[in-house]
């Protein structure tokens, strides 16, 4: 597997949750580095997003790595992107194997930092 010019990537992985007293309490977050590209949409792909979703910020991320993706309506957060100065939450994946370059794909939606609970 290969990304075609990969780059160092900051990647915030949230360790698991628990109940405590029946109550959620949010695992913390491990910074990790890997290797991958990332790019803005285009507007194309802005433009084809849902109402609501085109004006907080969205990226997409090349890599060999899985990473994770949040659970729409679920407890777990997807992993964090640190891009640009910005926090970017893994919202979708697709894997793509094209045998020369196979890679995964995912699309991220910008959070402040205070949303994911990763103090700047």
């Amino acid at each position: 597997m290969s990304v075609l010019f990969p780059r160092p990537v900051t990647v915030f992985k949230q360790t698991g949750g628990a109940r405590v007293k029946g109550r959620w309490v949010e695992g913390t977050y491990v910074e990790e580095t890997i290797t991958g590209r990332v790019r803005h949409f285009t507007s194309y792909e802005i433009a084809s997003l849902p109402d609501g979703k085109t004006d907080i910020g969205h990226v997409k991320v090349f890599s060999n790595d899985p990473l994770n993706i949040s659970e729409d309506g679920g407890d777990a957060l997807g992993d964090i992107v640190l891009w640009e100065g910005r926090y970017y939450e893994i919202v979708k994946e697709s894997h793509k194997p094209q045998g020369v370059i196979d890679h995964y794909r995912y699309e991220a939606e910008f959070r402040q930092p205070r949303e994911v609970g990763i103090a700047p």
